[in-house]
This record gives C-alpha cells, sequence and structure tokens, in this order.
C-alpha cells in the first residue's frame, strides 16, 4: 500500500492496487498520476509533498503581504489622526490669541470653525479607525504561520490604545507649542 499526498487538497490519498497507474483523490476529486513502480510512486509523493510546501509558502506569503499592507493603512490613520488632532488644537490657540480676539468679537470665527472641524474629525477618526481597522484584519499570525481566531480583537483593542495615546500626546504638544511659541 503506498500512501500519497493530493497536490489539489493535501489530502492522504492510499493507494493498493500495485498496477494502477492513477488514483482519484476521494476529497476533492483530482487525479493522482504515478508510475507502475514504487519506486516512481514515492517519487510522486515527494513531489506532490514539494508542490504543496510551495503552495503553502505562496498561501504564507499572501498573508504577510496582506498583513503588511493593513499594519500600513493603521499607520497611516494613525498619522492622520496626530496631524488632524494638533492642528486643531493649535488652531484653537491661534484663535485665542490677543489680536484675533477682536475678529471673534466682531463675527468672524473662521478660525474656531475650522479648529471645531479638525478637533471632531480627529476624534469621530480616533473612534472609527479601530472599528475598521478590525474589520479589515487579516485573520493570520505572522509569526505562527497559522490562522488567529483573536486577531480582530487583539487589533481592536491595540488600535483603540495607540489611539488614545496619540490624542493625548497630540494635545501636549500643542500645549507645549502654545507655550514655546508664546501663541497664547
Amino acid at each position: 500500500m503506498i500512501t500519497l499526498v493530493c497536490p489539489s487538497c493535501g489530502g492522504q490519498v492510499e493507494c493498493t492496487d500495485e498496477g494502477r497507474e492513477s488514483v482519484r483523490c476521494p476529497y476533492c476529486g483530482s487525479e493522482i498520476f504515478f508510475g507502475a513502480s514504487h519506486t516512481d510512486a514515492e517519487f510522486n509523493n515527494i513531489r506532490n509533498a514539494n508542490y504543496q510546501m510551495e503552495q503553502d509558502n505562496l498561501l504564507d506569503e499572501k498573508n504577510r503581504r496582506s498583513v503588511k499592507t493593513w499594519s500600513v493603512v493603521r499607520a497611516v490613520l494613525i498619522f492622520l489622526l496626530a496631524v488632524q488632532n494638533y492642528t486643531g488644537w493649535l488652531f484653537i490657540a491661534i484663535a485665542l490669541k490677543e489680536e484675533n480676539r477682536e475678529a471673534v468679537k466682531n463675527g468672524d470665527f473662521g478660525f474656531f470653525i475650522l479648529a471645531t472641524l479638525l478637533i471632531v474629525g480627529a476624534f469621530f477618526l480616533g473612534l472609527i479607525s479601530p472599528v475598521i481597522l478590525t474589520l479589515t484584519r487579516p485573520n493570520y499570525n505572522v509569526v505562527t504561520k497559522e490562522e488567529d481566531k483573536n486577531a480582530k480583537v487583539k487589533a481592536f483593542i491595540i488600535t483603540l490604545l495607540i489611539n488614545v495615546l496619540v490624542w493625548i500626546a497630540s494635545v501636549t504638544l500643542a500645549i507645549i507649542s502654545w507655550k514655546v511659541f508664546n501663541i497664547r
């Protein structure tokens, strides 16, 4: 009896008839060809195993690329959140400057409106980005090369924590900028 690995689905296929030159996979229906001798069958078994390994490597590379792309998108969203939040708070400080208070008294709320839109936008980006990133996160662990059922939960928690830290850092940086550049 010879055991082969199906090149299509990876299933274990047993062949008991030594005179056969092919056998049909009971799992996917693919026909596996091999020579009449056991040596040919063993060679084909090795070739089928190599084929399966190549397919696994291709799948691993595809999964790695998708996780890398997802990580780049996350980094861009976090960067946008930081810039948007910092700019909004900076604009609030500029609007509160002594020379700009007269314009506000006359009904010119341009800086306040722009600053408010930036800050509210940053707030919603900070809340929505973890949800979007969680829904698009591939369920794949690059280290173990296996499916990770908790990848989406981890992505949500980590992204939310990073967003909170970015929010705190950008507000702190805006306050430091106010003081260093004497904006207020």
